[in-house]
C-alpha cells in the first residue's frame, strides 16, 4: 500500500484542513487495488499512539499536570492517550498561536473526556508546572529551560529547537534511532527535531549510556534516574498508517460496509 499526503499552512487561512491524507492498499500478489482510504483520523491515531506508548513507560504515577504544545487533531489523539496512560493527571493546559482555536480545543475535549482542559495564555504559562509536556504545533519554537518544571518528561511530535542545557542534561529516547541517524545522512537539510541532539552525540556531549531506544525501555532497560528531563523522540513511519488501514479494511469487510468502487467493466488492454 501506499499513503499520499499533502498540506500547505495556507489551508488554515481558508477554513480548509492544513493536510489531506489518503491510503490505498493493494494485493501482495497481484497489486490490485483493495481500498481506498481517507486517512486524517488514521493518521492522527497513529501519531497520538506513539507518545501514548512513550507516556506508559517514562512517565511515573505522580505526574498530576500536563501541556499540550498546539490545538490539532494529533492532540486530540494524544489527550486521550494521556488521560488513558496516566490516570493521575489533574489538569492539562494547552497553547496554540491561535487563540480561539485553543479556546475551542479546550471545550471540546473538557466535555469529550469529562476532564479539566484549559487554554494558556503563552506557551511559558502553559509549560511551567507541568509534569508531562507534548509538542503537536506545526509551527516551529525553541523550547526553554526556564520555562520547564525539573524532570519533565517531554514529548516531541514536532519542530522544537531545545535549548542546549537540557539536552545535555537529559535521558533521551527514540522511536528507532538508527531511522534518524539514515535521515539526517540522507538529507542534512531535513531539518528533523533530532538534529541538534544527534550533532550533541556526535560530539560527545551527551553521553552514549543516556541514549536508548523506546523498545529497550519496553524490554526492561532501567533509566538513570538524577538526569534532568526524559525527552522522547520520533518521526513516524507510513507504514505504522498501511498497517492501521488493512486493520480498517479487515474490519469493514467484516461488518460488511464501506462503498464498492469499479475500477472498470473491462479493460482496455491486458
Amino acid at each position: 500500500g501506499e499513503k499520499w499526503y499533502g498540506a500547505s499552512l495556507q489551508n488554515l487561512k481558508k477554513n480548509l484542513p492544513r493536510a489531506y491524507h489518503m491510503v490505498m492498499l493493494n494485493d501482495l500478489e497481484t497489486g490490485r487495488p483493495l481500498a481506498l482510504l481517507t486517512a486524517p483520523l488514521l493518521s492522527a491515531a497513529r501519531s497520538g499512539a506513539a507518545p501514548g506508548v512513550a507516556m506508559r513507560y517514562l512517565c511515573h504515577d505522580g505526574c498530576k499536570k500536563a501541556a499540550l504544545v498546539g490545538a490539532g487533531l494529533m492532540n486530540r489523539f494524544v489527550i486521550l492517550a494521556l488521560f488513558s496512560e496516566c490516570p493521575g493527571i489533574e489538569s492539562v493546559q494547552v497553547y496554540d498561536i491561535d487563540g480561539e482555536k485553543c479556546k475551542a480545543y479546550c471545550r471540546e475535549m473538557s466535555e469529550f473526556t469529562g476532564r479539566e482542559v484549559s487554554a494558556a495564555g503563552s506557551m511559558e504559562e502553559a509549560l511551567r508546572d507541568a509534569d508531562i509536556v507534548h509538542t503537536g504545533q506545526s509551527n516551529s519554537f525553541v523550547l526553554k529551560k526556564a520555562w520547564l518544571k525539573e524532570g519533565a518528561v517531554l514529548l516531541i511530535s514536532s519542530d522544537v529547537e531545545i535549548e542546549q542545557d537540557i539536552l545535555c542534561d537529559a535521558q533521551l529516547v527514540f522511536d528507532h534511532k538508527a531511522a534518524h541517524d539514515i535521515w539526517i545522512q540522507n538529507d542534512p537539510q531535513m531539518g528533523l527535531p533530532t538534529f541538534d541532539a544527534l550533532r550533541l552525540m556526535e560530539a560527545g556531549a551527551i553521553p552514549a549510556d543516556r541514549v536508548c531506544d523506546l523498545g529497550d525501555v519496553i524490554e526492561g532497560r532501567r533509566l538513570p534516574e538524577g538526569v534532568g528531563h526524559r525527552i522522547f523522540y520520533w518521526m513516524g513511519m507510513p507504514v505504522s498508517d498501511i498497517a492501521l488501514a488493512a486493520a480498517l479494511y479487515q474490519n469493514a469487510l467484516d461488518k460488511k460496509i464501506g462503498t464498492k468502487l469499479r475500477l472498470w467493466d473491462k479493460p482496455l488492454w491486458k
